[in-house]
């Protein structure tokens, strides 16, 4: 397995660990954004019979349930699920505890050297460890290609923080 993985990659794992707890919402900001679309008025269908992609409610609906980003945050939650259930099945104990304080309780380095007994040079190992496992474990749940670049990183930023 390639171990190896781009600098999106990196960002991208440690935007979803970072936003973990909060992936359901950028789900729903992202489907009322589309709905957002929605032409309203009674020529809005007849319009949109002629246009390639239309903005009926028809449309939007199947643009949701088509949408590339709400796809990717939804397989990467169940991916984190599963990822998550395993590291405590396993008692993984450093990377689940280095978890909990980095990414979704977001403490600040000295906070989790404290917490942990670790140095800074063990956090930042941990942390690369942490990224290269999780990377691993995601091109097995297709998430990743080997040596694949991330499309949907920054669109997913810009659209769901918006």
């Amino acid at each position: 397995m390639l171990n190896e993985f781009s600098k999106d990659i990196e960002n991208e794992i440690s935007f979803m660990l970072t936003n973990y707890k909060n992936i359901d919402n950028l789900i729903r900001k992202r489907k009322k954004q589309l709905l957002e679309t929605i032409n309203e008025g009674k020529d809005a269908w007849e319009k949109s019979k002629s246009q390639i992609v239309g903005h009926t409610i028809e449309d939007v609906i199947i643009q949701i349930d088509e949408d590339g980003i709400i796809k990717r945050l939804n397989k990467y939650k169940k991916f984190l699920n599963d990822f998550f259930f395993n590291l405590y099945i396993n008692e993984d104990f450093v990377f689940s505890a280095y978890i909990k304080l980095k990414y979704l309780r977001r403490k600040n380095e000295q906070f989790i050297e404290d917490k942990l007994n670790l140095s800074f040079d063990e956090i930042n190992f941990i942390d690369d460890k942490l990224k290269r496992y999780i990377y691993n474990e995601a091109v097995k749940y297709r998430l990743y290609a080997n040596n694949q670049e991330v499309k949907c990183n920054e669109q997913c930023k810009n659209n769901c923080n918006s």
